[in-house]
């Protein structure tokens, strides 16, 4: 990493132990060599200005170490596969090449589908001596070999059972699992049987499938596989570095891993091309049962022991035993190629400089483009480039590590959400990954590992960046990708349904009342006038020579003409009625001798509330409707047919259109638009009419002679008109 550069958080020079590299040295002397270093490499940075090379390099100048800063570019078309996040990696691996001796056993009890390895073998080129067959690993009675081919080919093999070649012996990384498929149980018809929920019923003892891959530049290169019958035991035990069916591995290993579930090819093939990603079928915290980097330089004299690194801790163990060296490691610089995370809007997948297929769409032209590209439609590239120092990249690509690709479109594009102020499933996938942790991340600790540098790096930085970059540098504290902030739109509108409860207490309640009924007469020689009255609304009054007697009663005119009469009809001794000419009964004028009952009733107007009753509505002055006016069938006799049941035959009939009850509520000018239309005239071009807002013209044009330039002297305007 060079020298030590930087101060204490106290301002002091960071010397003694802390110090990388070179004995320490002041601040001064320290900016010194920084110089130094970029003027002897400006070379490399003036060729590469405005790239990503650049920035590396000016990153080795200032020794920071390039995995510290992040080096991002948005924007370019989606493509139709996971986005590709890269990532430079400077880890290591533990070394069976220059330890010759030493063992890993791993002993666990838990039911266990997979076991998956990274490992490298020396290159057979530059030692040719190596063995023919190696072991790679043994769990159970399980033994995985590598058997040696031709050139740098060889064959993987499990229980004696081998596969194709596969270049092996080039001391290139290859990534390899062993996995359970079981045999499905049928009859003897071969007919399969499943539950009551459509699972294939299996046996425990099946078929284990060892599959092998290799991967270069994010793409997946070369894969073969094979089979042999075989299980893993619930209680057993691994071990790495024996020597059961062929010789101790000449090579290094990393990312031992035991998964609860038959892991399938997206999630390996994301592990062969990222080593450090972890992510499983559905997910990786209930199926990772164990996981052993072995990516970090331990000293085993005093460590002997490592537990798993898995985001649910099972309690499993690595045992170090035996090693030829203390610290059996040796390191390795990569780029590992994750499968991304959707991001919505935003993407991790740096494809600005990309190949594109394209097509003829017409004929060959050196005036005119014939050819389309396949992202001619997308979007422009975004001039967004960030490089910056963030504690939560870290985060981001742990989180990559675990959920493989995910489309955060599926977590923030539910409409049912859009009045919340909050993505409900979003927050339930960022739960689901947080849970691993049992105590916070200290961000001030990491923020401070960057004040231990130079940070005129970023002042440098500015000259090698292009110039319409919209550049994002220094310390960037952000959200992670799981974090999206969002607010409501329009006011939240809530239904309630509520019941309230109560007991009614059981209660006995006692009244008592006196009806009394009052009777009286009017005497005949009392009423001095009777008199009727209709006012159309059938009242009358009583007059009286006692006025308190009859006050603010309202009687029924009729009930007075039927109930207590002064007159008699004058009949015949048969009871007929005598009438004038004008059919007006002849009543005598005799007082009755006995006194009659006045009956009171309240009137009908005012004892019954009439509503008025709309028999048809108003009649629409634009539209019609189409009545039809049916007649009945008849014979020439004018006897109506009818069917068995008693109905009337009848025809069609004439339709006839009728204005419809509809009322018009348009504007004029709206009605105009829609029925009686919208015109202006004028009698021809160029005259006024009296219909256009300005009285001037309907259509108006005028004829100029485009040969012809006519040039007006403004009196008091100063200058001259040249032509040349």
């Amino acid at each position: 990493m060079g020298i030590c550069i930087g101060v204490s958080e106290t301002g002091i020079p960071i010397t003694g132990s802390n110090s990388i590299g070179d004995p320490s040295v002041s601040a001064e002397k320290s900016t010194y060599t920084i110089w130094r270093r970029i003027v002897n490499n400006l070379p490399l940075l003036l060729k590469s200005k405005g790239t990503k090379r650049s920035v590396q390099a000016l990153l080795s100048c200032y020794g920071i170490p390039q995995s510290l800063i992040t080096i991002n570019e948005y924007g370019g078309p989606r493509l139709d596969r996971a986005p590709l996040y890269e990532k430079l990696n400077f880890d290591y691996a533990l070394d069976l090449i220059n330890n010759t001796a030493g063992t890993v056993t791993v002993n666990y009890t838990s039911s266990i589908n997979t076991t998956e390895i990274r490992f490298r073998t020396d290159d057979v080129i530059k030692t040719p001596t190596l063995a023919s067959t190696m072991n790679l690993f043994t769990i159970g009675s399980n033994t995985v070999t590598l058997d040696y081919s031709s050139g740098t080919k060889g064959k993987m093999q499990i229980n004696g059972t081998s596969s194709a070649d596969i270049e092996l012996f080039d001391g290139g990384y290859l990534t390899t699992m062993l996995r359970t498929t079981p045999d499905e149980l049928a009859t003897q018809d071969d007919l399969s049987l499943t539950t009551q929920n459509g699972f294939s019923l299996s046996t425990q003892d099946g078929v284990l499938e060892l599959v092998t891959k290799k991967s270069k530049y994010g793409k997946i290169i070369a894969a073969v596989s094979a089979s042999a019958s075989g299980s893993f035991d619930f209680t057993g035990s691994l071990t790495l570095g024996g020597t059961t069916g062929g010789s101790r591995l000449s090579g290094q290993l990393q990312e031992l891993r035991f998964w609860s579930s038959n892991l399938q090819d997206n999630a390996f093939n994301n592990h062969v091309k990222a080593p450090a990603a972890y992510d499983g079928n559905t997910d990786a915290y209930n199926e990772l049962i164990f996981r052993l980097p072995l990516t970090q330089k331990i000293n085993h004299s005093t460590t002997s022991s490592l537990s798993g690194v898995e985001p649910n801790p099972s309690g499993i163990t690595a045992q170090f035993a035996s090693w030829t060296n203390d610290t059996p490691y040796d390191s390795i610089e990569e780029t590992y190629y994750y499968d991304g995370i959707s991001l919505g809007a935003g993407t991790f997948d740096d494809n600005k400089i990309r190949l594109e297929s394209n097509e003829l769409v017409g004929s060959l032209d050196v005036r005119t483009r014939a050819e389309r590209s396949q992202f001619d439609k997308a979007p422009l590239d975004s001039a967004k480039l960030g490089i910056y120092f963030s504690p939560q990249t870290m985060i981001d690509e742990d989180i990559i590590a675990q959920l493989g690709f995910q489309s955060l479109d599926d977590f923030i594009g539910d409409p049912g959400s859009l009045n919340k102020n909050a993505y409900p499933d979003l927050i339930q996938k960022a739960q689901d990954y947080w849970k691993k942790y049992s105590q916070k991340n200290d961000m001030n600790s990491y923020i401070r590992i960057f004040t231990l540098f130079d940070l005129s790096f970023f002042k440098q930085l500015d000259q090698l960046l292009p110039a319409r970059a919209n550049k994002l540098t220094g310390l960037l504290v952000q959200p992670n990708i799981l974090e999206r902030s969002k607010d409501s739109i329009l006011p939240t509108i809530n239904n309630f349904n509520e019941s309230y409860t109560t007991t009614i207490t059981e209660t006995i309640v006692t009244a008592s009342a006196d009806h009394v009924l009052y009777e009286g007469q009017l005497l005949a020689a009392d009423i001095i006038t009777l008199s009727g009255n209709d006012d159309n609304q059938l009242q009358s009054f009583l007059t009286s020579s006692d006025a308190s007697s009859y006050n603010g009663t309202t009687y029924e005119y009729i009930s007075l003409i039927q109930s207590g009469s002064d007159y008699l009809a004058i009949t015949t001794q048969d009871n007929i009625p005598l009438t004038t000419e004008n059919n007006l009964e002849l009543q005598t004028q005799d007082i009755l001798d006995q006194p009659l009952y006045i009956k009171s009733f309240t009137p009908a107007f005012a004892s019954e509330g009439v509503l008025p009753v709309i028999e048809s509505a108003s009649l629409s002055e634009f539209q019609q409707v189409l009545y039809d006016t049916p007649g009945n069938i008849a014979t020439q006799n004018n006897i109506f047919l009818q069917t068995q049941d008693g109905f009337s035959l009848i025809e069609q009939g004439v339709g006839t259109l009728v204005a419809a009850q509809v009322q018009d509520y348009l504007p004029t000018g709206i009605n105009n638009l829609f029925y009686n239309g919208s015109q202006m005239t004028s009698p021809d071009f160029n005259i006024s009419s009296t219909q256009t807002v300005d009285g001037g013209p309907v259509v108006e044009f005028n004829l100029t002679n485009p040969n012809q330039l006519i040039y007006t002297n403004n009196p008091g305007a100063q200058g001259s008109f040249v032509i040349n």
